[in-house]
């Protein structure tokens, strides 16, 4: 509840600044302020005079075969390409059985980071193509598809397949 209030009052102080710019009062900062109880990431996120730019090595990769029991992990390399801090505030999967993991603190222009993808195969045999959304402060859309698939043969061997995107 208090966080909902906080987010509030920042986007009336955003407007008011806003206001200000416009009837050339003043100016907005660079970068985002620090509001009580809510994430930085949070605040670049609904402020897009703080958005950046992001460009992937890869948003597919095919994992080729796998066997069954097998954990695959798939790294998808990015890089900020903007003039502003980078936040990636949220990756999901699209199933449970999928693990993502991902950057938490910001990426300063000019470097880069990666999304981890760990896929567990057991008990899904069969072709299989998954996605992981990801969520970040960048410039002509805020989400972000990750594909992958391939094909887990059927048995019972348990062992971890690496599979990094290009760098």
């Amino acid at each position: 509840m208090e966080t909902n209030y906080l987010v509030l009052k920042y986007l009336s102080l955003m407007r008011c600044c806003c206001l200000c710019v416009v009837f050339g009062m003043g100016s907005c900062k660079s970068e985002p302020e620090i509001v009580k109880g809510v994430k930085q990431g949070t605040i670049a996120q609904l402020d897009t005079n703080q958005y950046t730019t992001i460009t992937w090595k890869d948003t597919l990769i095919d994992f080729g075969k796998a066997r069954e029991g097998d954990t695959v992990r798939m790294d998808f390399f990015f890089r900020n390409t903007g003039e502003k801090l980078l936040f990636i505030n949220d990756v999901r999967s699209s199933c449970g059985c999928t693990i993502a993991d991902y950057p938490k603190d910001p990426i300063v222009p000019g470097k880069g980071g990666k999304i981890t993808a760990m896929f567990t195969t057991l008990r899904h045999p069969g072709e299989h193509r998954k996605l992981v959304m990801v969520k970040a402060n960048t410039k002509g859309r805020t989400h972000h598809k990750l594909i992958f698939a391939g094909e887990v043969m059927p048995g019972n061997k348990s062992k971890q397949k690496s599979v990094a995107g290009s760098k």
